[in-house]
């Protein structure tokens, strides 16, 4: 074996200069043979180039290809070098080690075009290429995380948790904004809408162009806004790692010109003493939700997290968790109606649980001759003879169950029966598919419904309107759920201080 594999075999994978300097010590070579020795090597030592600042290269045996200390190493390498694409993989862990593809962009650290830096899509794809990352596809399009050999461990109920949840405090912050007159109240974007929402070339969470005189400039053409971005974690405590990604946005917008001034939010459940620090001497502001919103509601927040990643246990063991939790939630004003949709689903999961029925919420049905999936909102096991899927859709009051959303319902119903079929335990039961709405169901919906359910002899369906959902909860005897079904859908969604655009 050769000194540099000898060197390999008992530090694990490094940079070519660290190796070098390792054969120095070792054989007592000068400078300039030790790299002369490290850039002739040949197998089992394998090189990856391309990706280290300098053109250095990594160095690693084949033995080592995608093990664990070559996931560890090489990620060290980029971090301890200033690699570009080490803040992707801390931004990547800071979400849990998984996010959305298009979440990609907000968490590199990268712009897609800035003039001299590597683009995000190249960042993506040689971090797939490398080993580092993987990408799995859903119904909500590709998802990205960190590879298994990273030690990061993630499922999909974890990342329903956490996006779920996210997006009711983005909810929660963009209306604090406009409260405060902080923003301009009608282009205020948050991740889901369809909008840009960059700074310059850099993405964030939310942004708001603003007024306030602190941040607003005086330009020949009269007033002209700043900015407020911000990036949002709902499960993770940040350290100054996790938080990197963030900093770089900051300082390459506070150096490109024609931008304006700007204030910069990251809300997180904690953070690191260090990350404060670096977070104050850049002018960030680091706010918790129980900052921003008082305890009653910050906790809240929290309970929505933890209550998502194991909904179904939470609303069969712990129904009075969920009723503070909903009672916590109820000052959240927010134009998209994230949590509305989220408590129909935990009302009608709660519902459900009765019959000794076991309960999954965002379960995603895979069909694996196409790798096409759907999500199903509440899949509700009654033994081995019953299976039910249910579709949420909430509504305001007064709102419609629309034609176009029975129509999409529908379309999904082959691709779940042929996932819930392939289970082997549950091939023999009953498959029936439901969906539920808080509001009215409109007539050509209804139509649409009543003729599918009659040319169907297999796999049952049905519906059922908001009138209906609250007479199951009442039939179940469920009053203080009834009567927050009523405050909640009935009568006042959110004590009427929702916005519907």
């Amino acid at each position: 074996m050769s000194d540099v594999a000898s060197i390999l075999e008992t530090s694990g994978p490094s940079r070519s200069s660290e190796v070098a300097a390792r054969l120095q010590t070792l054989s007592g070579m000068s400078p300039e043979a030790a790299r002369q020795v490290v850039s002739r090597a040949g197998q089992p030592i394998m090189k990856l180039k391309g990706i280290l600042p300098k053109n250095e290269a990594f160095l690693y045996l084949e033995s080592d290809y995608f093990s664990e200390r070559y996931i560890d190493n090489l990620t060290e390498a980029l971090r301890v070098t200033g690699s570009a694409y080490s803040y992707a993989l801390d931004g990547l862990a800071a979400r849990g080690g998984a996010v959305y593809l298009d979440e990609f962009s907000v968490i590199s650290g990268l712009a897609d075009r800035q003039k001299g830096h590597i683009p995000n899509s190249a960042i993506f794809q040689r971090l797939v290429d490398y080993g580092l990352m993987d990408t799995h596809e859903t119904d909500r399009g590709p998802e990205i995380s960190l590879s298994a050999g990273s030690g990061y461990r993630y499922g999909h109920s974890y990342m329903y948790a956490r996006h779920r949840a996210e997006s009711v405090l983005l909810d929660a912050f963009s209306q604090w904004l406009k409260n405060l007159g902080m923003v301009s109240c009608d282009k205020v974007a948050i991740r889901g809408d369809d909008h840009p929402r960059t700074v310059g070339p850099f993405k964030f969470d939310l942004t708001a162009p603003s007024y306030l005189s602190p941040i607003a400039t005086l330009s020949g053409s009269g007033k002209r806004p700043g900015f407020v971005f911000a990036d949002v974690f709902s499960d993770s405590r940040l350290d100054e790692r996790h938080v990197a990604y963030f900093f770089r946005k900051l300082k390459s917008i506070s150096a490109l010109r024609n931008i304006g001034r700007v204030l910069p939010y990251l809300i997180a459940p904690g953070f690191s003493k260090e990350a404060l620090r670096l977070g104050r001497e850049l002018g960030v502001i680091m706010a918790t939700p129980s900052n921003l919103f008082g305890e009653r509601l910050g906790q809240g927040l929290n309970d929505l997290t933890q209550t998502l990643k194991n909904a179904g246990a939470v609303v069969a063991k712990e129904p009075e968790r969920l009723s503070m939790m909903i009672d916590r939630l109820a000052d959240i004003e927010g134009k998209s109606g994230n949590l509305r949709g989220i408590l129909f689903e935990l009302f009608t999961a709660f519902l459900m649980r009765h019959d000794g029925r076991w309960i999954s919420l965002g379960t995603i049905a895979t069909d694996p001759a196409t790798g096409k999936s759907a999500e199903i909102d509440i899949l509700a096991d009654h033994g081995v003879t019953d299976r039910v899927a249910i579709e949420c859709k909430a509504k305001v009051p007064g709102g419609e169950l629309s034609l176009e959303e029975v129509e999409d319902w529908i379309r999904r119903i082959p691709l779940w029966t042929k996932w819930l079929r392939d289970i082997p335990a549950r091939q023999n039961a009953n498959l029936s598919f439901q969906i539920w709405t808080s509001g009215r169901i409109s007539e050509d919906a209804l139509r649409r419904l009543q003729k599918e359910k009659q040319m169907r002899t297999k796999v049952e369906i049905d519906w059922k309107d908001g009138q209906a959902v609250r007479d199951f909860a009442k039939s179940k005897k469920e009053k203080h759920v009834t009567e927050a079904f009523d405050h909640h859908f009935f009568r006042n969604p959110l004590k009427d201080i929702i916005t519907i655009d």
